[in-house]
């Protein structure tokens, strides 16, 4: 009797557990997802803010504003014109092909913020790219922000691994006060 009683006392813990656990992983998957592209985004518009305010002179001036703001938000940042042309790109040296036809340069280019996650063939690895339409007293077009996509899941799975410390935990105390 007693043995059916601890057996049913586990089981319960452990629904319940299981339960709780993918319930609050889900909700907070998406939530921690949409705080990040929630920050990536403000802080393309920082960036942006501060591009409109600059004066570019020469490809030079370009170059050094993305490579400046790259390195101080840790993100990659490329600058398109209103006809696709990359004009700078703060990890890439060579002249990049046109970006014209990317989804998110289209929709800056119609005037719209967009973001959309997928692989850079440039740099072999996925990324989160926010592009925003920018314009300046010297220049008109397109502010591309960039984030590995490793990095987010790296975040992700460090709640993750938090979150499947706890379960260990309350599962081990729970079978602990059960006998």
């Amino acid at each position: 009797m007693q043995k059916k009683i601890l057996l049913s006392y586990i089981v319960i813990i452990l629904l319940a557990v299981g339960i709780s656990a993918t319930t609050f992983w889900n909700t907070g998957y998406n939530y921690i997802e949409d705080e990040n592209n929630e920050h990536y985004i403000r802080q393309a518009e920082l960036i942006a803010n501060a591009f409109e305010l600059t004066r570019f002179d020469s490809a030079n001036d370009f170059s050094s504003f993305t490579k400046s703001y790259a390195d101080k938000y840790n993100t990659r940042i490329t600058v398109i014109d209103l006809d696709g042309e990359v004009l700078s790109d703060s990890e890439v040296e060579e002249q990049l092909e046109n970006h014209g036809d990317r989804e998110e340069v289209l929709d800056a280019l119609r005037g719209e913020k967009a973001s959309v996650t997928r692989y850079s063939e440039t740099l072999g690895t996925d990324y989160f790219y926010y592009a925003i339409p920018v314009a300046s007293e010297s220049f008109t077009g397109v502010l591309r922000i960039a984030t590995p996509f490793h990095e987010i899941s790296n975040f992700n799975n460090s709640v993750k691994y938090s979150i499947i410390r706890a379960i260990i935990v309350c599962v081990i105390i729970a079978f602990l006060a059960a006998f």
